[in-house]
């Protein structure tokens, strides 16, 4: 059975898909590449042991998926984990400097 599912682009979508067809082998359709593409994406957000080479930036969106931030934490390596917190120290840091002003 087969059935159709509709998108809506923007420009910045339609860039990306642009490029999906670019490396999309021409005996492929395009709705099994992104359905690979997502594939792909799903596998690697739901890894069991999430590493922080895992994210583009290295690190999942900021306001991403707590569950996925979780998971993070508690499983990456220690001289990882030490990275992230380090950073984490850093970003409260200018929080807290960003509140007095606001005060």
């Amino acid at each position: 059975m087969s059935g159709v599912k509709c998108i809506s682009t923007t420009t910045a979508t339609e860039k990306i898909f642009a490029e999906l067809k670019k490396i999309k082998p021409d005996d492929t359709s395009f709705s099994l590449m992104l359905a690979l593409v997502v594939k792909e994406y799903v596998e690697n957000k739901t890894k069991k042991s999430l590493k922080l080479t895992d994210f583009d930036s290295g690190f999942p969106d900021m306001l991403g998926d707590i569950e996925i931030w979780k998971s993070l934490i508690e499983k990456i390596p220690v001289e990882e984990f030490k990275k992230l917190q380090r950073r984490h120290t850093q970003l409260g840091n200018l929080i807290n400097k960003r509140v007095l002003k606001c005060l």
